[in-house]
């Protein structure tokens, strides 16, 4: 994951880009939706860089493989889709 940023940008606020889908957002391995507090929460060995549009639409769902038949979207890189073109 790539992400350019101008000389004399604040990387707290440029990278995430308003909340725009290839911004970049904090995903926790495990949701804050199922009870990560403290140090669950913020265990820097457990959080990783997600682009936004990704992390969000994962909400609160367990990472592994599924059957095309029940995915709605492909992501790769700065590209979704929403047919299996890619894996």
């Amino acid at each position: 994951m790539k992400l350019y940023m101008q000389p004399g940008q604040d990387p707290t606020e440029s990278v995430y880009l308003n909340g725009l889908p290839n911004g970049i957002n904090t995903e926790h391995m495990w949701p804050q939706g199922l009870g990560a507090t403290g140090m669950a929460q913020s265990d820097m060995h457990h959080l990783y860089p997600s682009r936004s549009k990704a992390n969000s639409d994962r909400g609160n769902f367990p990472f592994g493989e599924i059957a095309d038949s029940q995915t709605q979207t492909w992501y790769l890189r700065t590209t979704e889709r929403s047919s299996p073109t890619f894996h």
